[in-house]
């Protein structure tokens, strides 16, 4: 029983070395429903091997993903939830994280809507690629 059990962690801390090389958005992988995807099975993964610091980051790299989608009330709720879960647990590294993105989603909503403001009157088509959408047009 105890070798089923050590097989199962190897496997899961395998797993879970895969999805994060593959990215949520940071390495290889640059489109992002499927970042947003490989989130959320890294915590699923996390919470398999109890690792609760583990899938508060997972859901973080999650919230970036609807920051760079432009879903920016779903990311500050998202955050909140960290924020909430993180002081509970007592995990400061979390917190600071949490605290971070949620500057970066503030700082990434204003300067999008200052750039819808000026573009207002152009046709901008939306893509899956990630990249925030508040930077200058390509020529």
């Amino acid at each position: 029983m105890l070798l089923k059990i050590e097989n199962l962690f190897v496997r899961l801390c395998t797993i879970n070395a895969f999805i994060a090389t593959m990215g949520g958005g940071a390495f290889l992988c640059r489109y992002l429903g499927v970042a947003t995807r490989l989130a959320q099975y890294q915590r699923r993964v996390a919470g398999l091997l109890n690792d609760p610091h583990l899938s508060l980051h997972c859901t973080i790299n999650e919230s970036y993903n609807y920051i760079h989608m432009g879903r920016y009330e779903e990311a500050l709720a998202v955050i909140r939830t960290v924020i909430r879960d993180g002081k509970a647990g007592g995990d400061d590294k979390i917190l600071a994280v949490a605290r971070a993105a949620r500057l970066f989603c503030k700082r990434a909503r204003n300067a999008a809507s200052k750039f819808q403001l000026g573009m207002e009157h152009e046709n901008i088509k939306g893509d899956e690629l990630y990249r925030l959408r508040t930077g200058a047009r390509e020529l």
